[in-house]
Formats: structure tokens, sequence, C-alpha cells
């Protein structure tokens, strides 16, 4: 699903079929795959290299931007 999925009134278009028994299913064993995961995005270093720093600003550029933290 992207941007263009949702739409005013509603969606682009149904759920597909099985799509419930696939959550349900993926729900199921996530919990015993939490740890794998957890590796998979703090210990590689393709995915730390192409995410760590980005995004980061000083708080002098996110102030004149008129950024705030959440309240």
């Amino acid at each position: 699903m992207n941007q263009s999925y949702f739409r005013i009134g509603g969606l682009a278009a149904d759920l597909p079929d099985g799509f419930e028994e696939k959550v349900k299913a993926f729900c199921d064993v996530l919990h015993s795959r939490i740890d794998g995961y957890e590796r998979l995005l703090t210990e590689n270093k393709i995915w730390l290299s192409r995410t760590k720093g980005v995004g980061v600003i000083s708080a002098e550029e996110g102030i004149a931007l008129g950024f705030r933290v959440p309240a």
C-alpha cells in the first residue's frame, strides 16, 4: 500500500482475498522472530550505511523551520 491507495471516502480497492488470514498467520509467528528482525536492522552494515545520519538536523535548523517535538 502507498499514498495512492487511500482515497476520500475509502480506499482504491478492497483488500485481496486471503489478506486477513495472511496477516493473522504473520502475527502468530511475529513474536518468535522479533529478535531476528532486530538483529537484521541493528547489525546490518548496508542498512546502517544507508540510514545512519539521514534526516538529522541541528536544533537551530529545527527552530528556524518551525519544527516542534511531539506533545
